[in-house]
């Protein structure tokens, strides 16, 4: 017993990170003889085991030489505190230091640039004449709500928040307060502001990348999948422009608290040995479940696939023949922290609903049940079929029985899901699959050749789950699966699909270039590795510290492979590299609709308006941009989507100046506007033609390509006496660059008279006679006879 424990412990001494893998070959142990297939061990760590004298051949199968000294070794370990900082892995300054590859740093700091620099691409839309223009039209509802908060409360007076619209606290809260608390350290001023919004979803990419590097690197054991990750992220259309300088919507928010989550879990499942790692991945765990939940209104639909995966590893643990409840304690304390939090947010600050701020305990009472429900059954040696079978009859009851125990639950439940699945006539409500794109194109065109890149290998996680009872690739398959299952109902879960995609396509990408030689062989894919293996083996360690020499030493590449990666790259992201810029493109304002919100604003100023005498009606996909630049108020677009359409489809454009007159200061009218009585007027410049009359109280101020910009006004009356049947009003008018002749024919009454309204001044010759037309005539809405009288 002395030669193998002091081999064992010469060995814990070198290789600190080797402990989770002797623990593993105790357990198999204990069953009688093995095999190395039957180990998730690489080569490299079972060829140091063997050597040391710790294990034994015998009859073409293995044993410990002596399993007492091996398990006296690893107790002795622990409890020498001690020693046991000095030889584990743990999260100790000092020790990561020690670990740290410059090498590996660099590549990956290398990689997460890629992910900035690509979504760099809209800055020179997004940057323009002093002006920051957010991409699309949401931004601004963000970009306003926090320059509000910023202007009422300074720097942590949280006591602000509490006073923000329902629309903020029950949509999304932590975004726009920690959007609030940058700006504010950053001086709180309006540029501030907009800066900050603008970068914000660049930063979240960055750091949504850091992270992935870590999750990619705890399951794989491989520092190179970890850094194709971070480049597939990068290169994932999708996923590029909702991050995109200037995109500063909530997904890229949502994505940051995902890839927390993510690394939380595959670092604390199948793990039944708890140290303070163990307890620091808890608190990340509840950090991230909150951050969901508090960063988006509808945050419950990012937690569904955690409650999938704790009842299959719960599963996975029965069918290892290890406690599930102990191996799920750390869960229930990150869940603890999550409900926690959350509900703290709710009472303190009115954020969110009752209904919502109670998922995160809802998620902690059933996630106890499915851990105690599985330890039972561990020890009444029932089968994971079996469990998965009990799992699934509490989940129909509990479904059944909801709507009378928990109504408001199940009220926000159902609210919930026909948001989801209601037909509006908004693109990121379409499904993936959908359209003229089809079932094939429109995938690609999102997400790229990355998308059968990755898809292959989350069916290969889904096999290694099941096959290697695998807890790890099991979290990240459910995941992916689940926001795939969601971008197919909606398209705007796409993004978070791509998170989860990057990872696989990363390890498809490392695994490709290793069989075409153009990379070492991933060993995960080899032989007794923990991939393709034998069935039945125990779970991987990998993620926990073990790593192999071919992880740690990651070394810079030589020319010849540097141009080999690249290569391979150009060829996976050669189609993104053509659709990033393209959607970029349909994303960002185009100049004439920046310059026509620059001339409004001026001329706003100049005349001396304040809102809402400068409100700009207009399509209300661009309805918040136009505002926030003109009059700055871009809080919502309802009056615009409500009236917009009613205008143009109207028949009497006097009845519409009344309704408008005190609410609308600007109508933007282009090229792609429906069909209608007005907006034929409107496209004729208000002047009359043979199909329409003209408009009397819309006047034409300012043209930019095909960009039209009328203002309301009351209009200058002309009135007098005529022989003739009809007359008609007419004045050349000049609008920068565009001249017309306007015209507008009325009836003349029995009595001989008539009586015409025109918005432009001039003079008009009526029946031989004349009208002078000032300005002051058209603001009042006076009423003018021949010669000024």
């Amino acid at each position: 017993m002395t030669d193998v424990r002091a081999a064992t412990n010469a060995l814990l001494e070198d290789r600190p990170a080797i402990e989770p893998a002797l623990r593993e070959l105790l357990e198999l142990d204990e069953r009688g003889p093995w095999t190395f297939h039957e180990t998730s061990l690489d080569s490299g760590t079972f060829g140091e085991v063997v050597s040391a004298g710790i294990v034994e051949k015998t009859d073409g199968a293995y044993r410990l030489a002596d399993p007492d000294a091996v398990q006296a070794a690893l107790r002795g370990e622990r409890r020498n505190e001690t020693g046991a900082a000095a030889r584990r892995t743990t999260l100790r300054l000092d020790q990561i230091r020690d670990r740290i590859d410059r090498d590996a740093l660099v590549l990956l700091f290398g990689a997460l640039l890629v992910v900035a620099l690509v979504r760099f691409l809209s800055a020179p839309s997004v940057f323009r004449g002093g002006d920051i223009v957010l991409l699309g039209n949401d931004p601004y509802y963000y970009r306003y709500w926090v320059e509000q908060t910023t202007a009422s409360a300074g720097l942590f007076e949280f006591g602000a928040l509490t006073d923000l619209p329902s629309g903020v606290t029950k949509g999304e809260p932590l975004l726009v307060t920690t959007l609030w608390v940058v700006s504010s350290l950053l001086g709180g001023s309006t540029d501030a502001v907009g800066l900050v919004v603008a970068l914000y979803p660049v930063v979240a990419a960055v750091l949504t990348g850091a992270l992935l590097y870590g999750v990619a690197t705890s399951v794989s054991d491989d520092r190179r999948v970890g850094l194709a990750t971070v480049l597939m992220l990068a290169l994932i259309p999708v996923n590029a422009y909702r991050t995109g300088l200037g995109f500063a919507d909530h997904h890229a928010f949502d994505y940051f608290w995902l890839a927390l989550t993510a690394l939380a879990l595959v670092n604390l499942l199948g793990e039944d040995e708890h140290d303070e790692r163990s307890w620091f991945f808890a608190g990340v765990l509840g950090v991230g479940v909150a951050g969901q939940l508090l960063a988006w209104d509808n945050g419950a639909l990012l937690l569904v696939p955690l409650a999938f995966v704790v009842t299959l590893a719960a599963a996975l643990s029965v069918s290892r023949e290890r406690s599930p409840l102990r191996e799920g304690v750390p869960v229930v304390v990150g869940l603890v922290l999550a409900s926690a939090l959350v509900w703290g947010a709710h009472t303190a600050l009115g954020w969110h609903s009752t209904v919502v701020a109670s998922v995160p305990m809802l998620l902690l009472v059933g996630s106890i049940g499915v851990f105690v429900l599985a330890e039972g059954a561990q020890r009444a040696g029932l089968s994971a079929r079996t469990l998965l079978g009990a799992e699934l009859v509490a989940g129909l009851a509990l479904l059944v029985g909801l709507p009378s125990a928990l109504p408001e639950l199940t009220q926000g439940l159902d609210r919930g899901l026909n948001t989801l699945f209601e037909s509006r006539n908004i693109v990121e409500t379409t499904s993936l699959v959908s359209g003229e794109m089809g079932t094939l194109v429109g995938p690609l065109l999102l997400l790229g050749f990355i998308f059968a890149l990755g898809l292959p290998y989350i069916g290969w996680a889904t096999l290694q789950a099941g096959r290697r009872r695998d807890a790890q690739w099991l979290a990240l398959a459910v995941y992916a699966w689940w926001f795939f299952a969601l971008a197919v109902v909606q398209l705007r879960f796409a993004g978070e699909f791509s998170v989860f995609l990057a990872v696989f396509a990363g390890l498809g990408f490392v695994h490709l270039a290793s069989v075409v030689d153009l990379a070492e062989p991933v060993a995960l894919f080899e032989d007794g590795s923990g991939g393709a293996g034998e069935s039945g083996g125990p779970q991987s360690q990998r993620g926990r510290g073990d790593h192999s020499e071919r992880d740690v030493t990651l070394a810079m590449p030589s020319r010849r492979e540097a141009m080999s990666y690249l290569g391979f790259t150009a060829l996976v992201g050669s189609l993104s590299f053509v659709q990033i810029p393209v959607k970029f493109s349909q994303l960002t304002v185009d100049g004439a609709a920046y310059r026509t919100a620059a001339w409004m604003r001026q001329y706003a100023d100049e005349k001396g308006w304040s809102y809402p005498e400068n409100y700009v009606l207009s399509s209300w996909g661009i309805n918040r941009m136009y505002n926030y630049h003109v009059n700055g108020e871009a809080q919502s677009y309802a009056f615009a989507r409500n009236n917009y359409d009613r205008l143009l489809r109207a028949d009497d454009a006097a009845a519409q100046y009344e309704r408008l007159r005190d609410r609308v200061g600007f109508v933007v009218v282009d090229g792609s506007v429906a069909g209608g009585k007005m907006a034929a007027q409107f496209s004729n410049y208000g002047s009359e033609s043979q199909d329409v009359g003209a408009l009397s109280h819309y006047r034409l101020v300012h043209v930019e390509g095909a960009i039209r910009v009328f203002t309301l006004v009351p209009g200058a009356t002309l009135v007098g006496d005529a022989e003739s049947e009809t007359v008609t009003a007419s004045v050349d008018v000049d609008v920068g660059e565009t001249t017309f002749t306007y015209e507008n024919t009325v009836d003349v009454a029995s009595d001989g008279t008539f009586s015409v309204t025109v918005p432009y001044t001039g003079e008009y010759e009526i029946g031989g006679k004349t009208y002078a037309v000032e300005e002051r005539a058209v603001s009042d809405g006076a009423q003018l006879r021949p010669g000024g009288q």
